[in-house]
């Protein structure tokens, strides 16, 4: 097309001063599309806020179903309706064809590459004809540039005028039956809601469940995005709270419900799932969200909707669709429980924020633990599944019939979730049946470190709440304490992953039960069981190893008592009684941090040290070797021998105690007034409540005591 041919087009086009009806002027826009005329000029701009000229633009990117009177099929707002699977493919596939060129297009356009003598580009033509746009898509596409370069300058008296039709306009593309393009939509409406953000949401005020119709095409990216960016925009919070509440109302999550969970919602349950766990992942930071969520916890048919879906085992719903449920089940339950941070580059330290979902927390638990019996059976009818050879893994020590899949985490977190914040009412709901599962499957995925990590937690539940029927349907019925310890016996760390979590539950037993009454069923079931009672000491001994491989002791002996548990010198460490290592504080072994034999022989050489530094100080001073000896000694004096014996001991854990080679030979045996010495220096430590004057005659007569020796 000649350049005068379009000049002469625009001019026609964009003269204000001739009437023209609207199929002339659809007519002539299309020409122009399909020139190389940029279409961005003011005059174009000036052309637009005229009758209905914005409207005919709009036409080219919608591109409705061509029927008569198709400029009057959306002046009353699309109506409303939820796609059905049907629905949903046929008007997909129709947008998608209406995209690519016809066989007529794509022949006309090879004779036309071959008139201007462009065949060289045909050699290819064969692979690139399957990609060809149609006119009509590219008129859509340049219509769409046009409104989006357009859309910010348009004067402000018309945008307050002719606002709410545009967006209707723009929405006409939800059509069943339209053609159009969703990224020319994302595109268009963006520059609206950009620049008039407070002015658009009112319009969805006025016409509601125009929003919803985003929710029919969420399979398309740039639709999901779309309603995301509705969803957290920056609006006062006022305008958004408005939004969120006219959303409840108007059937929101209802909506978004069907297409994860309903029997329509084949083709949709996937795209919908994916984009209802981005969306509790926003509102979880986003101000104001709460207002939108809050609807779950007044109104449970969203909840009960996917627990349905979770629990079905007619076979009328897909495997997938169900796993899309657990996978929304569990993003709401585990996000709005819990803690956020803010890990940005500006916070310095992660740095706690508020859990917008917070409030709904306690409500979802409430009901989901009347609906858990529901998700329990869900595991119970998995392992009915019968195995196929093709779902069989074999690994490089051991084969599993089939693998651990990721749904039945998913669904085993929820439940653990649920236990640990309702605990009596959520076991009281697990069967014989559903322990025998999660029974099995331990010791068959015996690598599968996530799995034992989830069943431990229930069964840390159990012990810690003494509850009755699950421990008889475990260690009765189904002999997990007997399974347990032959698991234990018959293998190694190199064949199995689970044996540290059996020294885990095996402990948590044992430490349960010896706190117990007899009469409690634990201990009694514990008492009876003869492979139990040959397994507690291979236990204990076990766990030690895995205490010291964790924490080497030092190079003079480990500072931490074994004797609970078995012996030093079962590891091969020095004997507490041979050890040099003086550990600190006079009652350390009565704490549990040292035992009694190593705190008597560093106490025997404290005593030692000090009357060697009683002699010298007698040699040096003479008559003051008394007053000296009372200084030095300090051990029968009240306060005073704690002092000396924090300043002596605080190093001895990091060094050795300094030799005594200026000892005498016999300072290793106490002569008789020794003895009665040390006997009354114990005594004053041990007895309290002394006088001040019974505790100095005390100190005189150890004094008296230390000279004449």
């Amino acid at each position: 097309m000649a350049r005068n041919d379009e000049v002469d087009m625009e001019n026609e086009l964009l003269d204000l001063s001739k009437e023209t009806t609207y199929a002339e002027k659809v007519e002539l826009l299309g020409k122009l599309l399909d020139s190389e005329s940029t279409l961005f000029s003011k005059k174009m701009r000036d052309w637009l806020v005229k009758d209905d000229a914005l409207k005919v633009l709009i036409h080219y990117v919608t591109r409705p179903a061509k029927t008569e009177g198709q400029q009057e099929a959306t002046d009353n707002g699309l109506p409303f309706t939820i796609l059905n699977s049907e629905e949903y493919i046929i008007s997909s596939n129709k947008r998608r064809d209406a995209l690519l060129a016809s066989e007529a297009e794509k022949k006309e356009l090879r004779e036309l590459q071959k008139q201007n003598g462009e065949e060289d580009s045909l050699e290819d033509e064969d692979e690139d004809d399957d990609f060809a746009f149609s006119k009509e898509a590219k008129r859509a596409d340049k219509a769409a540039e046009v409104f989006v370069y357009q859309a910010g300058s348009l004067p402000q008296d018309f945008i307050d005028k002719n606002l709410e039709d545009i967006v209707k306009e723009i929405f006409a593309i939800f059509d069943i039956n339209a053609e159009g393009d969703f990224d020319n939509f994302d595109k268009m409406f963006a520059s609206l809601l950009g620049p008039y953000g407070s002015k658009v949401f009112n319009v969805f005020n006025k016409n509601r469940k125009l929003i919803l119709h985003l929710l029919n095409y969420l399979h398309d990216p740039a639709i999901s995005e779309t309603l995301m960016g509705v969803i957290k925009a920056t609006l006062p919070d006022q305008v958004l709270m408005n939004f969120y509440n006219a959303l409840n109302e108007d059937g929101f999550w209802e909506t978004l419900g069907q297409k994860i969970y309903g029997p329509g919602a084949e083709s949709s349950f996937e795209d919908a799932s994916a984009f209802f766990n981005r969306l509790v992942d926003l509102c979880s930071t986003q101000n104001n969200a709460d207002v939108l969520f809050l609807h779950l916890s007044q109104d449970m048919g969203f909840l009960d909707g996917l627990v349905d879906c979770i629990s079905n085992n007619s076979g009328n719903l897909p495997a997938e669709q169900q796993i899309a449920a657990i996978n929304a089940l569990r993003a709401l339950l585990l996000k709005s429980g819990e803690q956020l941070y803010d890990t940005s580059l500006e916070a310095y330290t992660p740095t706690p924020v508020p859990n917008m979902l917070s409030g709904i927390h306690e409500d979802l638990h409430n009901h989901l633990k009347t609906r858990a019996g529901s998700l329990a059976q869900r595991l119970v009818d998995d392992a009915k599944q019968p195995k196929k050879k093709a779902d069989e893994a074999v690994f490089s020590t051991y084969r599993v019939a089939s693998r651990f899949t990721i749904h039945r985490v998913h669904l085993l977190e929820v439940l653990a979730e649920l236990t640990q914040q309702n605990p009596q009412e959520v076991l009281d709901s697990f069967t014989a049946p559903l322990w025998k599962v999660l029974s099995d499957w331990l010791f068959e995925h015996r690598f599968n470190n996530i799995y034992h990590d989830l069943f431990h937690k229930l069964f840390r539940t159990v012990i810690r709440i003494n509850h009755v029927e699950s421990m008889k349907a475990l260690f009765s019925k189904h002999k997990f304490i007997t399974r347990m310890i032959e698991h234990y016996k018959t293998t190694s760390s190199k064949d199995s992953g689970l044996r540290s979590y059996i020294i885990l539950m095996g402990n948590y037993v044992r430490l349960t039960a010896d706190a117990q009454p007899p009469s409690e069923y634990l201990k009694s079931f514990l008492t009876s069981h003869v492979q139990w009672k040959e397994f507690v000491p291979l236990l204990k001994d076990d766990t030690v190893k895995q205490f010291v491989t964790a924490f080497p002791a030092p190079s003079g002996g480990h500072p931490i008592s074994l004797s609970p548990f078995a012996s030093a010198e079962t590891f091969g460490l020095p004997s507490p009684k041979t050890t040099s290592t003086s550990t600190s504080g006079r009652n350390a072994n009565n704490l549990g941090l040292e035992d009694a034999s190593v705190y008597v022989e560093t106490k025997k050489k404290r005593k030692r040290k000090r009357k060697s530094k009683s002699k010298k100080a007698g040699e040096d001073k003479g008559e003051n070797a008394e007053g000296e000896g009372e200084e030095g000694d300090g051990d029968d004096s009240d306060g005073s021998d704690d002092e000396e014996d924090e300043d002596e001991e605080a190093p001895a854990l990091e060094e050795e105690p300094p030799a005594l080679d200026d000892e005498t030979p016999n300072d290793g045996a106490e002569s008789p007034s020794n003895a009665d010495a040390a006997a009354e220096q114990n005594s004053s430590v041990v007895e309290e409540g002394k006088s001040d004057d019974a505790a100095a005659a005390s100190t005189e007569s150890a004094a008296e005591s230390q000279a004449s020796a």
